[in-house]
This record gives structure tokens, sequence and C-alpha cells, in this order.
């Protein structure tokens, strides 16, 4: 199955109400492909935003899909993370 590796970004950014942010996407609207990618989208916000206090985390993401393109949606099927029904 197609696997797709990207990079998120977490921080928990002064401006934020929430305690967690994830983000990745930049002006191109897509995830970062690269470490390095990601380290300059963290450089940038840094120089835009200035948070008191950077704590950003860059995390490797592997998204595989599990089921082939074209096969009809099977919430049981998709619950148990791709492995066969059982039937009793």
């Amino acid at each position: 199955m197609p696997a797709i590796a990207f990079f998120v970004i977490s921080c928990s950014a002064d401006a934020m109400p929430e305690p967690l942010f994830i983000w990745g996407e930049g002006g191109k609207g897509s995830m970062p492909t690269t470490r390095d990618e990601a380290e300059t989208r963290i450089t940038a916000c840094q120089e835009k935003t200035g948070c008191l206090v950077c704590d950003a985390q860059i995390h490797n993401i592997h998204l595989v899909r599990s089921r082939a393109v074209g096969t009809k949606y099977n919430e049981e099927y998709s619950r148990t993370l791709g492995r066969p029904i059982k039937i009793s």
C-alpha cells in the first residue's frame, strides 16, 4: 500500500489558547517533506511571532493506506486497523 512520509511541528505557542499546537503547512499548502524544510519553517515562525520560549519539536510522520484504492469503505475493517474481520 502507498506510504506518505512528511513532518509536522508541535509547540505550545504563546499566543494559542490550546496547550499543544500542531502545524506543518507552509505558504504552499503542503507539509514539509524534509527535516531541513521543517527547521526552516520553525526559524521563519520564530522571526515572525517572537514567542518568549520556543519549544517546537519536529515529528516524522508516515501515513500508510490500509485498503486499496477503489475498495468500498468498511467501518469495521477500518476500526481493526486493516486486520481481516473475524466472523463468528
